[in-house]
């Protein structure tokens, strides 16, 4: 949104005494301003599920809030990796990280009444962390937000099966205090 900068003066008098100005004044450094709301299914995690329609609502409103529509605004997401690995040489191991983004998808839309719309789907196999990235190019403006994409089960993901296990305990001591 705007911005108030500020002014401040001090003026220097031959005698040495001096004098103050201050003054302020609103700057917008853009014309048009994008925004994106994700309906997040899991708030804690800022999740959506993979699997299944996700529609991102996209707004547009000009420099003083007022909704406005725009068209050519573009909508990208994007899927972020990271991998790491363990590597030798010279029998010693060294620990590496690599981090990634890669587009998967990329759409131009319009908003009318400064309000408009992204779907998209991604299938359960790719399941991690995405950037939705919404850009106004006539005015320059960009919105972006980091989430996590993952199954709706994803608690129940494992290897384990149906089967009820248990775990043994043992204690230390015959009683506590």
């Amino acid at each position: 949104g705007k911005l108030k900068v500020g002014l401040f003066t001090k003026v220097f008098e031959q005698g040495g005494d001096f004098s103050t100005y201050y003054t302020s004044k609103e700057y917008s450094p853009y014309k048009t301003y994008v925004g994106l709301h994700l309906d997040y299914e899991y708030d804690d995690w800022s999740m959506l599920s993979t699997g299944k329609n996700q529609t991102i609502q996209i707004a547009t409103v000009d420099e003083n809030g007022n909704k406005t529509s725009r068209d050519n605004i573009k909508v990208q997401l994007y899927k972020k990796d990271r991998n790491w690995w363990y590597s030798r040489s010279q029998n010693r191991y060294e620990y590496n990280v690599s981090s990634s983004t890669n587009l998967v998808t990329e759409k131009v839309i319009s908003t009318t009444n400064g309000k408009g719309q992204f779907s998209f789907k991604v299938e359960n196999d790719n399941y991690g962390r995405y950037l939705i990235k919404v850009t106004d190019p006539q005015s320059g403006h960009e919105a972006a937000q980091l989430f996590v994409m993952d199954w709706s089960n994803w608690r129940s993901r494992g290897e384990m099966g149906d089967e009820l296990t248990t775990l043994n305990l043992k204690a230390d001591k015959e009683a506590y205090k």
